[in-house]
This record gives C-alpha cells, sequence and structure tokens, in this order.
C-alpha cells in the first residue's frame, strides 16, 4: 500500500526494548515490552539571547542553544516478571519449577500468619501441630496461620518447627533494587492511524530509564509502568561529519 508523505497523524504500535553495554553493543535482542498506552520523546533546550544595543528596541540579535536534554517516557500496562525488573532496578532468577518434598524451618505464634517461601503449596506437613486443630494453610499463597485455640502452640509460647510440603511451578521472584542503572535501545514499530495504519518506526538509540513512580497495589485503577529517561548521546555512532545515520539520539522512518 502506497502512502502519503503529507497526513494527520494519530499513532499506536508495539514498543520493543533491548538492553545494551554503555555507549556499546547490545546485550541481547528486542523483547517487546507488552500492551503500553504512552511513548513519548520530549526535546528540552536552553538558548543564549544576545540583544543588540543599537536601535533603541533593545531587539533579539541572536537565539544561541546552549543546552539539549531529550527525555523520553513510556507508561506499560503488562505486568511480567521483565518489567517489574526495569522498574524497580532489581533482579529475578526466572521461573521457579515445581519441586516436591521441600522443608524450611519457621517459627509459629498463636493467632498469627508464617510464609512459607513459595507459593501453590501442597501435601503440607507440620511437625508438632495438626492442620485444622492448631492451624489453617493457604495454600495458594504459601502461608499458615495458627489459631488461637491451638494447645500446640499457645499464646506466648511461638514454636519453631519444620514443614515440608510440594509447590507447583510459578513465574518467579523480583528483588528490588539489586542492581544499577541500565541502558536501553527502544524501537517503536508505529502504526499512524490517521492514513491506514501508515507503518512509523522510531528508534531511540541509548536510553537511560528510571525507576518507576509509583506501583499501584492495592488500587482501584489497574497498575501500569510509567517509566521516565533520558536520551543519551551514542557515541558508537559516527557524529555527523562522517555518518550515514546522522543521529546520535533517535531517529524516525515513515513507510
Amino acid at each position: 500500500m502506497a502512502f502519503s508523505d503529507s497526513s494527520y497523524g494519530l499513532f499506536q504500535g508495539q514498543l520493543f526494548i533491548q538492553e545494551r553495554a554503555f555507549n556499546g553493543a547490545p546485550l541481547g535482542g528486542f523483547e517487546f515490552i507488552g500492551d503500553t498506552d504512552m511513548f513519548t520523546i520530549d526535546p528540552k533546550q536552553k538558548f543564549e539571547d544576545i540583544k543588540e544595543s543599537q536601535s533603541g528596541l533593545g531587539l533579539t540579535a541572536a537565539h544561541i542553544p546552549t543546552e539539549t536534554d531529550v527525555s523520553v517516557k513510556l507508561r506499560t500496562l503488562d505486568i511480567k516478571i521483565a518489567n517489574w525488573i526495569r522498574a524497580t532496578w532489581g533482579g529475578s532468577a526466572g521461573t521457579v519449577a515445581s519441586a516436591t518434598s521441600v522443608t524450611e524451618t519457621v517459627v509459629l505464634y498463636n493467632g498469627l500468619m508464617t510464609p512459607l517461601a513459595h507459593p501453590g503449596v501442597s501435601n503440607v506437613v507440620v511437625s508438632g501441630a495438626v492442620l485444622d486443630t492448631d492451624y489453617t494453610l493457604d495454600a495458594v499463597n504459601g502461608s499458615i496461620t495458627v489459631l488461637a485455640a491451638s494447645s500446640a502452640i499457645p499464646e506466648g509460647t511461638p514454636l519453631t518447627t519444620t514443614v515440608t510440603y510440594d509447590h507447583a511451578a510459578y513465574n518467579g521472584k523480583v528483588e528490588a533494587f539489586t542492581t544499577g542503572q541500565r541502558y536501553y535501545t527502544l524501537r517503536l514499530q508505529g502504526r499512524n492511524t490517521a492514513q491506514g495504519n501508515q507503518p512509523v518506526i522510531v528508534t531511540c538509540h541509548q536510553a537511560a530509564l528510571d525507576m518507576a513512580k509509583a506501583f499501584s497495589l492495592i488500587e482501584r485503577k489497574h497498575q501500569q509502568f510509567e517509566l521516565d529517561g533520558m536520551l543519551l548521546q551514542d557515541t558508537t555512532k559516527p557524529l555527523p561529519q562522517a555518518a550515514t545515520d546522522l543521529s546520535q539520539f533517535f531517529t524516525i522512518v515513515k513507510s
């Protein structure tokens, strides 16, 4: 399909992200970040204005750029593990496989809940206590709550014991604030819905993303990861005098 260059613009599309070394090589391929309802590039410049002193009007004779910042912002709605890692500057060991006969030591308190190391548990055996007599089990979340009427774990006498159980596979655990700043290339494979889904591709060569502003864990609205950052000069690309790909910041391709 042929597209006119001149048209209105209203954009949607898929946003991909690739981790990279700072001013260095990619560290992997491009991953689809998930449904994203905002992606903006926001250049800001500062200028030194020079006023002439001859006309009696003090007219602006020069408007000289002295600083340029290019910020980027995205908001993704997908709560995949990879997005939690980016949003928290965290890390994860990945998917956890199912296991049988896991044993761990816990301390149980009368009337209170004690979490296990894994969710999705089954075949739970608590040494020295009886299900529904001394404790109840939340198998989905992997937690034990001691009953107030328990004679095995009375008030004021915690019980240190072992629990053996099986658990199902699950998506994994994210440890927040375990890494420093990371660097990414962002690629929007967009579509201009104002002109028959005309392909518009935007590539941000080197972005440093900040942590997410907030995590809506109990809210009336859906969770979203809103990430701000800066586009940094990509020195792996030659300066404009010698370049075929002139921009060290971002490029736009229209079909």
